[in-house]
């Protein structure tokens, strides 16, 4: 009798995580990536919002929870972005996983709603500074020039969150 072997896929995914704050993703803003947007892709800041992404789904009190989680210094997961090698590639910027989350500190950094009573710009310039520069917001940047490992990535982690519907699911498989 043989004996079945059973083997471990080898790991295809590489990332390097930052330990970042809130200024290395708002700072950035106006730093948008050379190439232009492509039909389907959304701007977010400096980032892309690639054209399987869903619209933004979080609820005023999702995103007030969210940012509130922040200033408390809980943990609040990582963003996963795609930096590619190349300069100007189609690829460059997309936000792989974090888009409810990064929509989130983007609104509530232009006012859109306030935390704990206060909107961003209410605060005082030593609480503003506090949040820029240390409020953890770590990141993982990946350099994947391959559409379908993208999809790939973007599957196993956005399916994993909040519930999308099938009718969510825009790309083709």
């Amino acid at each position: 009798m043989s004996e079945v072997v059973r083997h471990i896929p080898p790991t295809w995914f590489r990332a390097q995580t930052r330990l970042t704050t809130m200024a290395f993703l708002t700072r950035r803003t106006g730093q948008e990536r050379p190439a232009p947007l492509t039909e389907g892709e959304r701007p977010l800041g400096w980032l892309v919002l690639p054209p399987f992404q869903r619209p933004p789904v979080w609820t005023l009190a999702q995103k007030v929870r969210f940012i509130e989680s922040c200033w408390m210094g809980l943990p609040v997961g990582v963003w996963i972005f795609n930096r590619p090698d190349k300069y100007a590639h189609p690829f460059e910027n997309w936000l792989l996983d974090g888009q409810q989350r990064v929509t989130s500190v983007l609104e509530y950094m232009a006012d859109a709603f306030p935390v704990f009573g206060w909107t961003f710009s209410e605060l005082t310039e030593v609480d503003r500074r506090f949040w820029d520069m240390s409020v953890a917001f770590p990141c993982a940047e990946t350099n994947i020039t391959d559409k379908v490992q993208l999809l790939e990535v973007y599957d196993r982690l956005a399916y994993g969150g909040t519930a999308h519907e099938p009718k969510d699911q825009t790309h083709d498989r």
